[in-house]
């Protein structure tokens, strides 16, 4: 006897969007790098401008991973709420197995790590042995 599904749900990934369902729900990307970008240039330029091992260097480059953390604890958050929210619609989701390696290597570099689609299918794995799925 085989297993009845009840839902299923497939998503396709892009840079337009951040995943598209297959019910044609679809989720932006939050761009979070791009939004801190100014933040940390600035940033970056103070601790450039500091002699190396002082004590302002230390506190500038403080700076610089605070703001670095920021951006990854918003990406994990995202990717978490993103990931509960599609887990509790559907039984199984299948989603698209890309080569984020290979695509990070083009032109299009920024946008790709900036949406950090292998974190999403990460939290699927997760989510899913967490709900005995």
């Amino acid at each position: 006897m085989e297993p009845r599904l009840k839902n299923t749900l497939g998503i396709d990934m892009g840079l337009n969007k951040f995943l598209v369902t297959s019910e044609g729900e679809s989720v932006p990307i939050p761009q979070y790098y791009r939004k801190s970008q100014q933040r940390l240039k600035t940033l970056q330029k103070r601790l450039s401008r500091k002699k190396k091992g002082s004590k302002r260097w230390l506190k500038a480059v403080k700076y610089v991973a605070k703001q670095h953390k920021k951006v990854a604890d918003q990406r994990k958050d995202f990717h978490f709420k993103t990931a509960n929210e599609l887990l509790s619609k559907a039984e199984v989701i299948a989603h698209e197995n890309l080569n984020i390696k290979g695509l990070a290597k083009t032109r299009l570099s920024k946008s790709i790590n900036d949406a950090i689609w292998g974190s999403i299918s990460n939290y699927f794995n997760c989510q899913s042995r967490k709900c005995w799925r």
